[in-house]
């Protein structure tokens, strides 16, 4: 995997503290994480981006969990098959304590910060598209929306979720099309989930360690970047920068 991949991957972590669903941040309407509507679940999703020739770049597998109290258990594992390396990332979004905290056990570093305002860890919105299909044994409806990419350069991005009325209207599936001025692909990123399980998940899911140390996000990215022998100056100035000030901002405001 390139440097600029495994930047990508751990600062969509740190500055963003949950990555559920999103390739970029939608239009769509949220459901918040202690609403009406979601009940409690576990589910496990695989995420794959395809490149504009249609070759698959990268794929992770997902398990995301609910309780009753709202809280959000996330954890991640990426594979990266040509350095035959993979690490682990854990989210928890804690509406007892009111915290959000990220933590790798490759590093064993962990950080943690206030949540402020509505927390929208699950995605849910309108369920009366046109299209409607089974998924995973429910009955799930189409909704799409389409959007210039933030990043410019002439891409219109193209969203289709599927939500399913039984579960609030929460989404379960989203595929996204990146397409250039042109006309031509500008890439997929495609999110399907494989095992959906209504019910109180394990609490394990929901328990920071207590052992790892409280660490800035920059601090966690050259940990983790020197553990996998991958050089990070260039995060560390840049994307580990606006995580700290992020992190920092976060928390002086608690």
């Amino acid at each position: 995997m390139k440097l600029d991949k495994i930047n990508v991957i751990l600062a969509s972590v740190l500055i963003v503290g949950s990555i559920l669903l999103v390739a970029v941040r939608l239009a769509p309407v949220r459901a918040q994480s202690n609403g009406t509507g979601l009940p409690p679940m576990l589910v496990t999703y695989k995420r794959e981006v395809f490149s504009a020739n249609g070759q698959l770049r990268w794929s992770r597998t997902y398990t995301v969990a609910r309780n009753r109290t709202g809280s959000i258990s996330e954890t991640y594992i990426h594979n990266d098959s040509g350095r035959n390396q993979n690490f682990e990332v854990h989210t928890v979004i804690d509406q007892d304590t009111r915290t959000t905290t990220g933590w790798y056990p490759l590093v064993k570093l962990k950080s943690t910060t206030p949540l402020s305002g509505p927390q929208f860890p699950l995605i849910a919105g309108p369920c009366d598209g046109p299209e409607q299909k089974t998924v995973l044994g429910f009955t799930v409806v189409s909704a799409e929306h389409d959007f210039a990419a933030p990043i410019g350069g002439g891409i219109t991005i193209r969203t289709k979720a599927w939500r399913a009325k039984e579960l609030g209207c929460f989404e379960v599936m989203r595929e996204t099309i990146a397409s250039k001025s042109d006309g031509s692909s500008g890439g997929r990123d495609i999110t399907t989930p494989t095992t959906m399980v209504l019910g109180d998940p394990p609490a394990e899911l929901f328990v920071v360690p207590q052992d790892y140390a409280e660490a800035k996000p920059s601090e966690i990215m050259k940990a983790v970047h020197g553990t996998l022998g991958i050089e990070c100056a260039a995060c560390a100035l840049n994307t580990g920068l606006a995580a700290d000030k992020r992190y920092e901002m976060r928390n002086a405001g608690h």
